[in-house]
């Protein structure tokens, strides 16, 4: 894969990084996680909406979105979009309540997600630095996976 065809960044909506934070704090010490519903323009994936899927495993370390359970959930939210809509499963999100940025785990873990799709997929780990909640993105195809920046609407600056 050339660095011209490889993610540049992931666009998140200010409603989609709210909802986002929002799961954050509610489960606050606790990670959480969830799907990232959105849409591919060129070499940006845009965010528009963020789905919490709860593991009733979690701990201050760990999350596993289970499939089934993420499955179910767009399936449930997919009611919502019109018919024809290009807003879709783009990835999934979860939550490192210690300023811990995405671990080797998290790139494994989006480079096995990246296999199962012909498009790429995101994840965005939401990094707690203090009292703000920071966002780090991974992007995958096939098996490789790499880091780009995301870019939430009305922000200064990239991550």
């Amino acid at each position: 894969m050339t660095a011209s065809t490889r993610q540049t960044a992931i666009d998140v909506t200010r409603r989609a990084w709210t909802d986002l934070v929002e799961f954050a704090d509610s489960a606050f010490p606790f990670e959480t996680g969830g799907i990232l519903l959105g849409y591919r323009t060129g070499a940006t994936m845009r965010v528009v909406g963020a789905a919490e899927v709860r593991d009733p495993g979690a701990t201050k370390s760990a999350y596993t979105l289970r499939r089934r359970a993420a499955q179910a959930r767009l399936d449930d939210v997919r009611r919502y979009f019109p018919e024809g809509s290009p807003v879709g499963f783009v990835g999934d999100w979860h939550v490192h309540p210690q300023n811990v940025p995405p671990s080797s785990v998290d790139r494994q873990s989006i480079a096995r997600l990246g296999r199962h799709y012909r498009r790429r997929v995101a994840t965005v780990v939401v990094v707690r630095e203090g009292k703000t909640w920071i966002p780090h993105g991974l992007v995958a195809s096939r098996l490789r996976s790499w880091p780009c920046a995301v870019r939430v609407e009305g922000d200064r600056a990239a991550r």
